[in-house]
């Protein structure tokens, strides 16, 4: 008995070609084709800016980012681009805009306005204000979309410029 490589070739072929193994086989190495090429899809992002003020002279300055997409919807999308700005600058030429700790707690669009409440971390900006870090958050929305009606930014509810918010004067005592 010799050994002969090219029954032994052909053996082969026929078992590895037979519907039997040829079909699960193929099904098999493209599971794993599309699994892999999903697992290594780029996460997609979007342009935004965001405006913080700048260290030198306090002026609101953007810094452009990627953030990402959100849900459907101007809500997810303006709860996106506010986490990212929560965060605070990428650029040490700028400052961030509310403390650190201040949380996004709701955001709310109805009948052409957003409503973004912020925690109560928020009134203890020192520098930049309370009014410079509001102002920075409604220039960063209104610039993302513009199609943006009215922004109201409340603190804990309640919003800046009523009594007990930092940014409204205390009545005098007579």
């Amino acid at each position: 008995m010799t050994f002969d490589p090219r029954k032994r070739l052909a053996s082969i072929l026929e078992r590895i070609l037979s519907p039997r193994t040829l079909w699960p086989g193929l099904f098999l190495l493209f599971l794993l084709l599309s699994v892999s090429a999903w697992l290594l899809r780029p996460m997609p992002t979007r342009a935004a800016v965001l405006f913080f003020p700048r260290a030198s002279d306090g002026r609101l300055e953007g810094e452009p980012r990627q953030v990402l997409p959100g849900g459907a919807g101007l809500e997810e999308g303006a709860r996106m681009v506010m986490e990212e700005f929560l965060l605070g600058p990428e650029d040490t030429s700028r400052i961030g805009a509310l403390p650190r700790g201040t949380r996004l707690r709701e955001i709310l669009y109805r009948r052409g306005r957003l409503y973004v409440d912020l925690s109560e971390e928020a009134v203890f900006a020192e520098n930049p204000s309370l009014e410079t870090g509001l102002r920075a958050v409604r220039k960063t929305l209104r610039y993302n979309f513009p199609t943006l009606g009215t922004v109201v930014v409340t603190v804990d509810g309640r919003e800046p410029g009523v009594l007990g918010l930092g940014t409204a004067e205390e009545p005098k005592k007579k």
